[in-house]
Protein backbone atom coordinates (compact mmCIF):
# COMPACT_ATOMS: atom_id res chain seq x y z
CA UNK A 1 0.00 0.00 0.00
CA UNK A 2 1.56 3.24 -0.85
CA UNK A 3 2.27 6.13 1.97
CA UNK A 4 0.87 9.26 1.12
CA UNK A 5 1.90 12.67 2.25
CA UNK A 6 -0.62 15.39 2.94
CA UNK A 7 -0.35 18.66 1.49
CA UNK A 8 -2.59 21.59 2.42
CA UNK A 9 -4.18 23.91 -0.44
CA UNK A 10 -3.87 27.43 -0.03
CA UNK A 11 -6.73 27.87 -2.75
CA UNK A 12 -9.96 25.34 -3.08
CA UNK A 13 -9.69 22.15 -5.04
CA UNK A 14 -11.95 22.54 -7.99
CA UNK A 15 -12.02 18.98 -8.51
CA UNK A 16 -15.33 16.55 -8.56
CA UNK A 17 -14.04 14.33 -5.77
CA UNK A 18 -15.56 15.07 -2.36
CA UNK A 19 -14.04 13.93 1.38
CA UNK A 20 -10.27 13.12 1.38
CA UNK A 21 -8.41 13.53 -1.94
CA UNK A 22 -4.71 11.93 -2.01
CA UNK A 23 -2.49 14.39 -3.21
CA UNK A 24 1.23 13.58 -5.38
CA UNK A 25 3.91 16.39 -4.97
CA UNK A 26 5.84 15.48 -7.88
CA UNK A 27 9.14 17.83 -8.17
CA UNK A 28 9.82 19.50 -11.48
CA UNK A 29 12.31 17.93 -13.52
CA UNK A 30 14.46 19.10 -15.79
CA UNK A 31 18.05 18.12 -17.25
CA UNK A 32 20.88 20.32 -17.71
CA UNK A 33 22.64 18.14 -20.70
CA UNK A 34 26.04 19.51 -20.52
CA UNK A 35 28.80 19.42 -17.62
CA UNK A 36 29.87 22.49 -18.09
CA UNK A 37 27.28 24.96 -17.45
CA UNK A 38 26.20 28.16 -16.30
CA UNK A 39 22.98 29.80 -14.26
CA UNK A 40 22.33 32.84 -14.30
CA UNK A 41 18.82 34.80 -12.54
CA UNK A 42 16.26 37.00 -14.65
CA UNK A 43 14.46 38.75 -12.58
CA UNK A 44 10.73 40.15 -14.05
CA UNK A 45 9.26 42.54 -11.12
CA UNK A 46 6.67 45.60 -11.31
CA UNK A 47 6.49 46.98 -7.71
CA UNK A 48 3.61 49.41 -8.77
CA UNK A 49 1.54 48.20 -12.23
CA UNK A 50 -0.77 51.24 -11.99
CA UNK A 51 1.86 53.63 -12.65
CA UNK A 52 4.35 52.05 -14.98
CA UNK A 53 1.58 49.93 -17.55
CA UNK A 54 -1.29 51.40 -17.28
CA UNK A 55 -3.50 49.04 -17.33
CA UNK A 56 -1.33 47.06 -20.81
CA UNK A 57 0.21 43.87 -20.46
CA UNK A 58 4.20 44.27 -19.27
CA UNK A 59 6.54 42.69 -21.87
CA UNK A 60 9.74 42.61 -22.48
CA UNK A 61 12.66 41.91 -24.99
CA UNK A 62 15.99 40.00 -24.50
CA UNK A 63 19.14 40.91 -26.14
CA UNK A 64 22.83 39.94 -27.36
CA UNK A 65 25.55 40.63 -28.94
CA UNK A 66 23.21 42.63 -31.19
CA UNK A 67 20.35 39.85 -31.51
CA UNK A 68 16.76 40.59 -29.91
CA UNK A 69 14.59 38.32 -28.85
CA UNK A 70 10.38 39.29 -29.81
CA UNK A 71 8.19 40.66 -27.20
CA UNK A 72 7.88 38.75 -24.55
CA UNK A 73 4.99 39.12 -21.97
CA UNK A 74 6.05 39.57 -18.18
CA UNK A 75 4.25 35.70 -17.36
CA UNK A 76 5.86 34.51 -20.21
CA UNK A 77 6.12 30.56 -19.63
CA UNK A 78 9.44 28.56 -18.93
CA UNK A 79 9.33 27.23 -22.78
CA UNK A 80 8.44 30.92 -23.89
CA UNK A 81 11.98 32.18 -22.86
CA UNK A 82 13.63 29.15 -23.39
CA UNK A 83 12.55 29.03 -26.93
CA UNK A 84 13.30 32.83 -27.40
CA UNK A 85 16.89 32.73 -25.79
CA UNK A 86 17.69 29.27 -28.08
CA UNK A 87 16.23 31.06 -30.84
CA UNK A 88 19.50 33.51 -30.80
CA UNK A 89 21.94 32.54 -33.21
CA UNK A 90 24.99 33.82 -31.63
CA UNK A 91 24.15 32.34 -28.28
CA UNK A 92 23.18 28.74 -29.21
CA UNK A 93 24.89 28.83 -32.84
CA UNK A 94 26.54 24.95 -32.75
CA UNK A 95 23.76 24.07 -30.35
CA UNK A 96 20.23 25.17 -31.27
CA UNK A 97 19.35 24.12 -27.97
CA UNK A 98 21.65 25.54 -25.53
CA UNK A 99 19.99 26.83 -22.61
CA UNK A 100 16.80 25.50 -20.54
CA UNK A 101 14.86 27.72 -18.12
CA UNK A 102 12.55 27.54 -14.85
CA UNK A 103 10.42 29.77 -13.27
CA UNK A 104 9.32 30.06 -9.90
CA UNK A 105 7.20 33.33 -7.86
CA UNK A 106 9.03 34.88 -5.21
CA UNK A 107 7.02 38.00 -3.53
CA UNK A 108 10.42 39.26 -2.17
CA UNK A 109 12.98 39.96 -4.70
CA UNK A 110 9.98 39.77 -7.44
CA UNK A 111 6.69 41.50 -6.69
CA UNK A 112 4.18 40.88 -9.05
CA UNK A 113 6.66 38.73 -11.53
CA UNK A 114 8.28 35.63 -11.52
CA UNK A 115 12.48 34.85 -11.38
CA UNK A 116 13.11 32.83 -14.21
CA UNK A 117 16.40 30.94 -14.17
CA UNK A 118 18.40 30.11 -17.00
CA UNK A 119 20.61 27.09 -17.07
CA UNK A 120 23.93 27.89 -20.03
CA UNK A 121 24.74 24.62 -21.02
CA UNK A 122 28.03 23.30 -22.95
CA UNK A 123 29.53 26.30 -25.92
CA UNK A 124 27.66 29.07 -24.38
CA UNK A 125 28.73 29.33 -21.74
CA UNK A 126 31.81 30.07 -23.44
CA UNK A 127 29.87 33.00 -24.77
Amino acid sequence: HPTFNWLVMSTAYWGDSEGLVPLYQVPPIFSIREQISEEQRLIVKDEDSSIIWSGQTPSFTLSYNGETTGCLTYDSTETEIEDALNSIHKLCASQGHCISVTRHEDSIIAPNGYVFMLYFNGDSVAN
